[in-house]
Order: structure tokens, then C-alpha cells, then sequence
């Protein structure tokens, strides 16, 4: 049986830091076009390095919602944390609670 732990300081760094270069340099030539930066979620810290990237290189931004039918339903802490233990149980699966209340 194997069992993942969630380690939020560890989440990509290479493949971030990579990301946020190669966005960097796409941007910085003006016949690339529209660029794009993918991210599910919607802290700003979470998109941070895309606004960064758009100022540096005066470069239009604007924010797409995925809607539709398919947008998430809101749940509670309470059902996250829920969620998270069955996640556990049945998969062996654990993301600490700090880092889902974030």
C-alpha cells in the first residue's frame, strides 16, 4: 500500500520556475501573439507570475471564467475537510487541513 503525502513547499518548483521563464521570454516578443495562463485557481497569489509577466512586457491581461454548467458548487470548509479524510481513507491520499484552508 502506498500512501502520498501532500508537501505544499515541494509542489513543482522546477517545473513553475520553468513555466514562469518560458512565459517570460514568449512574452517579451510582441509577435508571439496572445499568451495564455492556465491556473484552477483563484487566489491571486495563484496568477501572480502571469499579471508580473503582462506589466513587465505592457502586455493586455484579461481573466476567462470556465462557466457554464460546469462551474464547481460552492462547499463549505467543514465538507472540504470531509472529503479530504474519505480522500485518505479510500486512497491513502492526504493534503494537511492548513493547506486546504489557505
Amino acid at each position: 500500500r502506498t500512501v502520498d503525502l501532500f508537501v505544499p513547499e515541494a509542489i513543482f518548483p522546477r517545473g513553475i520556475k520553468s513555466a514562469k521563464r518560458e512565459l517570460e521570454v514568449l512574452a517579451s516578443n510582441d509577435l508571439n501573439g496572445p499568451l495564455g495562463w492556465g491556473n484552477t485557481n483563484t487566489r491571486p497569489q495563484d496568477f501572480k507570475v502571469a499579471l508580473d509577466v503582462a506589466f513587465r512586457n505592457q502586455r493586455p491581461v484579461k481573466f476567462f471564467s470556465y462557466g457554464g454548467d460546469e462551474n464547481l458548487p460552492a462547499v463549505g470548509l467543514e465538507e472540504l475537510m470531509r472529503r479530504n479524510i474519505q480522500r485518505f481513507l479510500k486512497t491513502g491520499r492526504y493534503i494537511p487541513a492548513f493547506a486546504i484552508a489557505a
